[in-house]
């Protein structure tokens, strides 16, 4: 009787320290991360790892249309553990009805996109009151970078895509979860190459 104790209390004792380790390595130990389900899906978009120097094609000042309507993205150089840049969409190029503040961050290797909307007076979107979702990067090449959303995507989205074909050129496609919905595809120019 006092083996099968000694045996049960040391396969507890293992079981409490694997469940410990699991719960360090997933981040969810004391930092307000999200529940079991969203841990899960977290975990089945990890990302991959890639040094954030290699989205470097990024940086700069690219505008473009969308339809009528004038854009503007402009992206830091990588720097330490980050990259920011912000979006503005302007009606009939002359009224801003949005506002967008992205950041892509390393985290453990892998290169993680952020990004929350603003109306024009810099008021967040309502369905983005909460805490701003992770996109890891999911593909990374010399200059492509694909971001895919790891749990419910905000603002609906599925994944964000850059494409910089040639130096001057920044192709953008954002796909969202609503398969009904078309991508949303345009291509931006270098500000300062014009």
């Amino acid at each position: 009787m006092v083996r099968a104790f000694d045996g049960m209390e040391t396969l507890l004792k293992n079981t409490f320290a694997l469940v410990a380790i699991l719960a360090l390595l997933a981040g969810t130990v004391g930092t307000g991360q999200p529940d079991g389900e969203k841990v899960a899906l977290a975990q089945a978009n990890p990302g991959i790892q890639a040094d954030l120097k290699s989205l470097g094609f990024l940086k700069g000042t690219w505008t473009g249309k969308v339809g009528s309507d004038w854009v503007e993205e402009t992206w830091s150089a990588p720097h330490g553990d980050g990259i920011v840049g912000m979006f503005r969409w302007q009606v009939g190029g002359k009224t801003t009805t949005m506002w967008e503040l992205l950041s892509i961050k390393d985290e453990g290797g892998v290169p993680v996109l952020r990004l929350r909307h603003f109306d024009q007076k810099l008021n967040p979107w309502p369905s983005e009151s909460g805490e701003v979702e992770r996109m890891p990067a999911a593909e990374v090449t010399p200059k492509r970078v694909l971001f895919v959303a790891a749990l419910e995507g905000i603002g609906g989205l599925k994944s964000v895509e850059y494409k910089c074909p040639s130096p001057d050129v920044l192709e953008i496609t954002i796909r969202y979860r609503d398969a009904a919905r078309p991508p949303l595809e345009f291509e931006l120019k270098r500000e300062d190459a014009k």
